[in-house]
């Protein structure tokens, strides 16, 4: 991308995130509403299919989705959207912007998770009591 690309983005993005509450969360689950909600996200989503996921578009807007939208989330809150960032990589045909966020958010996922368990000495066994309930995950 050109120079100013990633302001441009940035500014496109917290647009959104003013007209649209969560655009990047609720993409998650709802890919469709949220593009015909957006016609500038649809754009953005347009040019992704048209470049290649691998392109450095690509990796600005997931950059700026994770260090701008899904930074401030806690475990709890972020273990609710987990299941479906996760189903977003599993499927075979899937929005870019979809993929690209869910691809955001599992970055963040995991750097709160090293944050959140790993404070003081790296030999200790990792805890999750207390950070989210597991008892029910299946792993379908």
């Amino acid at each position: 991308p050109f120079p100013l690309m990633g302001s441009i983005i940035f500014k496109i993005f917290w647009n959104e995130e003013e007209t649209i509450n969560d655009p990047f969360l609720r993409i998650l689950q709802d890919p469709r509403e949220i593009l015909q909600a957006s016609p500038r996200l649809k754009v953005i989503n347009s040019a992704l299919k048209n470049n290649n996921l691998d392109s450095s578009m690509a990796t600005l807007c997931c950059d700026i989705i994770q260090k701008e939208f899904f930074i401030y989330m806690d475990i709890p809150e972020m273990a609710r959207y987990f299941g479906h960032a996760v189903q977003a990589l599993l499927e075979k045909t899937c929005e870019p912007l979809k993929r690209i966020s869910s691809i955001a958010f599992l970055k963040e996922f995991v750097y709160c998770m090293w944050d959140q368990t790993l404070h003081d000495d790296y030999t200790l066994p990792i805890s999750f009591v207390g950070i989210m309930d597991v008892g029910e995950f299946d792993g379908d």
